[in-house]
């Protein structure tokens, strides 16, 4: 479950009657997705943000519930700057510094 857009104390508040109307205190979608779980909720792939799990794969890992252990992380890949065009940057900024550091000191001459 997941509750968007509060801090610490007000995610306590959201959960609170009292506070707040009851049709803000469901959880976010829970109840659709469980009347669902016979179907659509069956096919969801590993990566979606909920997903079911054999029962022979949970008893294959000894009934160990951690979510690491069944979810599937999809990593992009990100494209860097090679490595001497970065240094080459930082060769160019650093001289500018350079510079600006002897023009401060001939000011204080």
């Amino acid at each position: 479950m997941m509750i968007s857009g509060y801090e610490t104390e007000s995610r306590i508040a959201a959960w609170v009657p009292a506070q707040r109307p009851r049709a803000t205190n469901r959880p976010c979608g829970v109840p659709a997705r469980w009347k669902r779980q016979r179907s659509s909720e069956q096919k969801c792939p590993r990566t979606a943000q909920s997903f079911c799990v054999p029962k022979a794969d949970i008893a294959a890992q000894g009934y160990d519930l951690s979510l690491n252990r069944y979810k599937e992380v999809v990593h992009e890949e990100v494209n860097h700057r090679p490595p001497k065009e970065i240094l080459a940057e930082l060769g160019k900024i650093e001289q500018e510094i350079q510079a600006g550091m002897r023009e401060l000191e001939g000011m204080l001459k």
